[in-house]
């Protein structure tokens, strides 16, 4: 008798992975054919394999490949692109606006023979990810041979006037950065990709914005741009006018962004006017951190539907986080960008929560006397939320996308909390355990110092 209860007959694995699978006995076919360890049935009773056919499920029309359950020997490539779409590109049902876009521009169609960077950029990626995410060895082997074959390409392109500035060219780099990502073959080499996307979206200018197509891969590199901005503390060009005229502010990633590519040039006016005495008596300055301070929290109080009450400030985490769960990774980037801003609030002694208010009288030269503990409780309630809003992220959806979203605001958190604190413990395993190696983002396992980046490529240009 055949068990046609609600329960799925799918082997471990598969349903893991949230594949079809062809519940083969003892071990699944599609496992063996993946090249992973399959972990078995759940014994929920005798069951008969029911040998029936279903008609293929039709790809949807964003181009995502689907492998056929009938494939008997698909190559390895077919299978690590299956995976990487399935559950890194394509995004999760509940990420908000983000589920508009994917993380990187994926090819229109399989092409598996093809050799074009792009092509070997998507292959680098796909199989580094899957060796990382199912601890396949021969897998993230394969990855960094294409991943050395696109580099190689990839400064072909560049070379010529005509390809550096192709759609493609751009794609691919936004590839190879996020294999760094997962890859992390080097402190910084994430960091060059990132510096690579902003030269040439710079270089191709405003006008790559003019159709759908460039609109969408501009989206993608938009938050490489910023963070470049951030670790070389200058002024993002996002925010020059002719960009902001052409930029799109449809939703509220969009404006979330818009309001970010302006904390490197508020860092980097900060330094100068601290080193020149002169903080504490520029209105403009502090006119304009108040303005993205009030942008910042305006978004916030969008993403919650509620304004954030004195009270939260004062007991903690704030109550509101768990009612919109679609916007979780929004807030937590948002939250990771206030805390960017600590050190310039503190100087000026303004309130990271509370809009217009000040935590302690200032010295002459900008600067607190002493720590304000204001500021500090503030810090902390900020990396807190940021820790609750991870664990409900990624406790509720196993995508990995969520992770890769999460990955920044992890970062900036780790940097706002005392080492051996409870609250280090929780990031610890965030980011370990789960971000790297539950998802495979290697990028998580070690915490990094924006700061220290920034000094890394300062000494790198000036020996260069």
């Amino acid at each position: 008798m055949v068990n046609r209860g609600g329960r799925s007959k799918a082997c471990k694995t598969c349903k893991r992975r949230r594949v079809k699978c062809d519940e083969a006995r003892p071990r699944c076919q599609r496992c063996q054919r993946a090249g992973i360890q399959c972990e078995g049935y759940v014994q929920f009773g005798e069951f008969v394999v029911e040998e029936q056919h279903k008609p293929p499920r039709t790809p949807a029309q964003s181009g995502a490949l689907v492998v056929s359950r009938d494939s008997l020997s698909p190559d390895e490539d077919t299978v690590f692109l299956a995976h990487l779409v399935t559950q890194l590109l394509c995004p999760a049902d509940d990420i908000g606006d983000n589920s508009a876009t994917s993380l990187v521009p994926i090819p229109s169609r399989q092409q598996p023979a093809s050799t074009t960077t792009h092509e070997l950029a998507i292959r680098a990626l796909a199989a580094m990810y899957f060796g990382r995410a199912q601890n396949s060895q021969r897998a993230a082997e394969k990855g960094l041979r294409a991943y050395v074959a696109a580099l190689g390409k990839l400064q072909d392109d560049l070379s010529s006037p005509e390809t550096a500035v192709k759609w493609e060219t751009l794609a691919s780099i936004l590839c190879l950065g996020m294999y760094e990502n997962i890859s992390q073959s080097g402190k910084t080499a994430w960091m060059n990709h990132y510096q690579g996307i902003s030269r040439l979206v710079q270089l191709r200018g405003p006008s790559m914005l003019g159709n759908p197509r460039e609109r969408e891969l501009f989206r993608q590199c938009r938050f490489a741009i910023i963070v470049n901005s951030l670790v070389q503390r200058n002024h993002c060009f996002l925010t020059s006018p002719d960009w902001q005229l052409a930029i799109c502010s449809e939703t509220l990633t969009d404006q979330l962004h818009n309001v970010f590519a302006e904390v490197p040039g508020i860092l980097h006016d900060f330094n100068l006017l601290r080193a020149t005495s002169l903080l504490s008596c520029d209105l403009t300055f502090r006119t304009r951190l108040n303005t993205l301070l009030e942008n910042l929290h305006e978004i916030e109080q969008r993403c919650t539907q509620e304004p954030r009450g004195w009270s939260d400030a004062e007991t903690g985490v704030n109550p509101e986080l768990s009612r919109n769960p679609t916007n979780w990774p929004l807030l937590a980037l948002q939250k990771a960008i206030l805390l960017c801003l600590s050190k310039v609030c503190d100087a000026l002694a303004i309130s990271l929560l509370r809009v217009g208010e000040a935590t302690v009288a200032s010295t002459a030269d900008g600067t607190s006397e002493q720590p304000p503990s204001n500021s500090q409780v503030e810090q902390h309630i900020l990396a807190t939320e940021i820790c609750e809003l991870a664990t409900q992220c990624l406790q509720s959806c196993i995508s990995s996308q969520r992770a890769f979203l999460l990955l920044f605001p992890l970062q900036v958190a780790s940097r706002h909390v005392m080492d051996g604190s409870k609250e280090a413990q929780w990031l610890e395993t965030l980011m370990r355990h789960i971000v790297a190696d539950g998802h495979g983002f290697e990028l998580g396992r070690h915490r990094i110092d924006i700061e220290v980046l920034g000094r890394i490529e300062s000494i790198a240009d000036s020996n260069g």
